[in-house]
């Protein structure tokens, strides 16, 4: 299925054709607060009168989503006869809708039902109001259950529209754009050099780095333009067409319990990991065989040239100034207290994402990786 981009234009001509192709009568319009201060939120809200399209609002879910939310948007789409999902928000709204999709298709009373997931047939249009997450471009969405971490994923599951508005982060608090910021660079470094990594997920890998390297100063220091804005919204869509193909790796393996543990951002939480994983790797390429090695090299080199950085040393250096330059609230812990944590930060890694990563990583690994970051 070939992903439709919608860059909003004045007064959202480009949007309202498309969905009077659609065509739809009921809408389930998936979203958070904040949407309603946005102008196109407000478009969204009056589409009962402007397109004759019903609007019914789905707003039962919370950041890190309960899968029992997503159930719930499931059942109000069918009572309520809806034939479009509409979804303006972060990734926590983009992945209920996701998720609100799929679940449309089968009776969720059945303890099994996620065993038996079929492709949604509704027409789905996103709205991201952060960049970062990239959920507005991968199959997959991420919901809790019973306090664990659950991804929902169905290959035919990508929205069938996204929606460009540079209005929605001009009012994006500050650290939200930086954890996001972060979370999109994450991304699209892992990407390349995951083992599931291809000739085109690293075409989008290296124009979301491009992008994100070019926008820094000016939107991590909050003064982002139009240009800037929608530069930042389009690397947050590469770096997520590159992890759909690709999925992340062990950042991402290991970011997740400093999220629960120290309330971090999981944007902040992925960079941190990075910031230690990433020299980490350099420093003991000599210990892996040498298909590994000299896959890794190419990799890292990769990514320096898409850093504009001369050396890897330099891209590395680079992105660890990228993350003192966002200004994260630091992971502080007394000496008594960090081996228990160390021990439960090791425990929890997502063995998973581990199959992706290409260099070979111990539970010795992780303790001194882990050991590193809560130094800081």
């Amino acid at each position: 299925m070939k992903q439709q981009l919608i860059f909003v234009d004045k007064d959202y001509a480009s949007l309202t054709a498309y969905l009077q192709s659609v065509p739809a009568k009921r809408a389930l319009l998936v979203h958070g607060s904040s949407m309603l201060h946005l102008e196109v939120g407000q478009y969204l809200l009056h589409l009962p009168e402007n397109l004759g399209i019903d609007v019914i609002e789905f707003t039962d879910f919370e950041p890190n989503p309960d899968i029992q939310s997503a159930i719930a948007g499931a059942v109000l789409c069918k009572t309520q006869g809806c034939d479009l999902i509409l979804a303006c928000g972060g990734g926590s709204a983009i992945d209920v809708a996701k998720c609100i999709r799929l679940f449309y298709e089968v009776d969720t009373s059945k303890p099994d039902f996620l065993q038996n997931l079929k492709p949604g047939t509704l027409p789905f249009v996103v709205i991201p109001t952060t960049a970062g997450t990239g959920s507005d471009s991968t199959h997959f969405a991420v919901v809790y259950q019973d306090g664990r971490k659950l991804s929902v994923a169905e290959p035919d599951n990508i929205p069938q529209a996204v929606v460009l508005d540079a209005a929605t982060l001009v009012n994006l608090p500050l650290r939200q754009k930086r954890a996001t910021y972060l979370d999109a660079m994450c991304h699209a470094i892992e990407s390349y050099w995951s083992v599931h990594a291809t000739a085109e997920s690293r075409v989008y890998a290296r124009e979301a780095l491009r992008l994100l390297c070019a926008a820094r100063l000016s939107y991590l220091q909050g003064n982002a333009d139009v240009t800037v804005n929608m530069s930042m919204l389009m690397a947050a869509h590469y770096a997520g067409k590159a992890i759909n193909i690709s999925k992340t790796t062990a950042a991402h393996a290991m970011c997740y319990k400093l999220t629960s543990l120290f309330g971090v951002p999981h944007g902040q939480a992925a960079a941190l990991c990075l910031s230690h994983l990433w020299p980490y790797m350099q420093n003991r390429l000599s210990a892996a065989d040498a298909p590994t090695q000299q896959q890794l090299q190419e990799n890292f080199a990769g990514i320096a040239a898409a850093m504009d950085c001369e050396s890897v040393q330099e891209a590395i250096a680079t992105f660890q100034q990228i993350l003192k330059e966002c200004k994260m609230d630091k992971l502080n812990r007394t000496d008594e207290e960090t081996d228990d944590v160390i021990a439960a930060l090791a425990g929890s890694v997502n063995v998973q994402r581990l199959q992706n990563h290409l260099l070979h990583l111990e539970a010795a690994d992780f303790t001194c990786l882990y050991r590193a970051i809560l130094k800081g």
